[in-house]
């Protein structure tokens, strides 16, 4: 059986300020680089046999501090990659609603059908991310492995390994540098535990990201 610790990225400022990130690249802010270190303090006697990491500067970072504790190797996938946030990307979420608001209005109330100008949608997403998934778990049959990624991303493999509709998008939460456990074993995968922030508490002291 393979065992794969799922991490969201640390921080950035752009989560602090509600910024759109999908494809943007802004690096962790002190907080995150802090969130970074716990996971990777609390990976460090798991064994890693590799870290899989999305390409973008925030979950680098993470998979760096992962691996400086475990001393796993770090994998880029393409496929691990946040949405792609379209004409949304850059912007506050304040401006989207104001700009777009009934493709922000489907966002939040049908996210499955909602089409982000220029983006991608979260079946897109969700398709490229459980492809990967699978790859990644019949290369390793037992032990093992973490993988670094996005908020949306993550949230879209958890829906497609409960079977849930993607509308229920908004019944998941995943805050910064939470851990979330998934068993892989003959093809099959099982959600063992989702959203773990216990590691953070000295950190967070109580707060949680808003989910937009």
């Amino acid at each position: 059986m393979l065992t794969i610790y799922m991490v969201r990225h640390g921080e950035t400022d752009a989560n602090v300020q509600k910024i759109f990130r999908g494809r943007l690249d802004p690096p962790l802010n002190d907080r995150g680089r802090l969130q970074a270190e716990a996971a990777g303090e609390v990976l460090r006697d798991v064994r890693l046999s590799r870290i899989y990491s999305s390409p973008l500067r925030r979950a680098r970072e993470t998979a760096a501090a992962i691996a400086e504790a475990t001393g796993a190797e770090i994998t880029a996938s393409e496929k691990l990659i946040d949405i792609d946030f379209g004409d949304w990307q850059g912007k506050r979420l304040v401006e989207v609603k104001e700009k777009y608001f009934a493709a922000y209005g489907r966002w939040v109330n049908s996210p499955a059908s909602a089409k982000i100008s220029g983006g991608e949608s979260l079946s897109l997403v969700q398709s490229r991310a459980m492809d990967e998934l699978r790859d990644i778990a019949g290369s390793h049959m037992e032990g093992s492995i973490a993988l670094v990624s996005h908020r949306v991303t993550l949230k879209t493999m958890m829906l497609g390994i409960l079977d849930v509709d993607l509308d229920r998008f908004r019944n998941i939460r995943l805050n910064t540098a939470c851990i979330s456990i998934i068993e892989a074993e003959n093809g099959e995968f099982s959600l063992v535990r989702m959203n773990d922030t216990y590691h953070l508490t000295g950190i967070m002291k109580g707060e949680t990201e808003s989910d937009f």
